[in-house]
């Protein structure tokens, strides 16, 4: 999360890149004074180890260090055998709390593409807590797609594509190509466009798609380079 930031700067620019305000190895370094009221902390090399301090006053630290304590300890390569993470240093990353001025909670916008070439994507809100989460599968014309996630909720109602979808699809192009298969992520804040995160193993390559033929079909699409 932290080393991809970089990359990403130099793919598509540094104004859809959310600002980092600290990185640190422990816990213990962390100099709450000099943090802001509001920002979001995350592991470095996992998935779901995420603290959102919307006011410090209020902020519960111990939660806090059991939620980081607990990732920094986790090894996300030989929990899902993800080969990419394995020498990936634990860190803590900081960065600036980011509110969209139209709704409580950020709506992501995964797209999957298949060696540069963006195929289909999911729409998911309420990430931050499970209980409410929503995730609705979409084609790229802003249909509902026949396949869906058994493991959330979908939305009542299909949700209209993002404001700046095109510019989410040209982004998606650029951070891909070359890759056989690689989720780029993005949010839509304020009307603009900001980097999520680059996803290789969605559910660590086991998420599975209802109907389950179309593990099969999308299967297909992928292209493996010769050797």
């Amino acid at each position: 999360k932290i080393e991809a930031k970089k990359w990403v700067v130099d793919k598509i620019g540094e104004q859809h890149i959310i600002p980092t305000l600290a990185v640190y190895d422990t816990f213990d370094e962390i100099d709450f004074d000099k943090l802001p009221q509001q920002f979001v902390m995350k592991c470095s090399h996992d998935s779901g180890s995420v603290v959102i301090c919307k006011d410090k006053s209020t902020f519960d630290y111990p939660n806090a260090r059991k939620v980081i304590e607990t990732g920094l300890n986790r090894s996300w390569f030989l929990l899902g055998r993800e080969w990419a993470y394995k020498n990936v240093k634990p860190r803590i990353i900081i960065e600036q709390f980011m509110c969209d001025r139209s709704s409580k909670e950020l709506t992501d916008y995964k797209f999957y593409c298949f060696n540069g070439v963006p195929k289909f994507l999911y729409v998911s809100y309420g990430l931050s807590d499970y209980s409410i989460a929503c995730i609705n599968y979409m084609t790229l014309d802003g249909q509902k797609a026949p396949f869906h996630r058994p493991d959330f909720e979908e939305y009542e109602k299909t949700p209209p594509p993002p404001l700046k979808f095109d510019v989410m699809l040209k982004y998606s192009k650029v951070l891909s190509e070359g890759v056989p298969f690689l989720r780029t992520d993005f949010y839509e804040i304020n009307n603009e466009v900001y980097f999520s995160e680059l996803t290789f193993y969605p559910g660590c390559g086991m998420t599975p798609f209802e109907p389950r033929k179309w593990d099969i079909e999308i299967g297909k699409w992928i292209t493996l380079p010769k050797r």
